[in-house]
């Protein structure tokens, strides 16, 4: 088991662990890193690509816990010359 850091006057009476701080900054490191993936992913395929809407207008709302079209989004896509 992790030893806790020492801890300093007036600080709370749980124990610190440097592994959970670590886990927790390389989560986020990945969480940053896959959103910077997802938008070079993106870019590069829009670079020769063109996605062309193709459903009704406006698209109906499926209001749930988090808002989400009902019935998907219909795309064509074109390749771009």
């Amino acid at each position: 088991m992790a030893r806790p850091l020492a801890r300093r006057e007036g600080q709370e009476a749980r124990p610190l662990y440097v592994f959970a701080v670590r886990r927790r900054q390389a989560f986020l490191h990945r969480r940053r890193l896959s959103q910077v993936e997802n938008v070079l992913a993106l870019s590069i395929l829009l670079r020769r690509f063109h996605p062309e809407y193709v459903g009704p207008e406006p698209p109906g709302i499926n209001a749930t816990v988090t808002l989400t079209p009902k019935g998907g989004l219909p795309f064509k896509i074109r390749e771009l010359s």
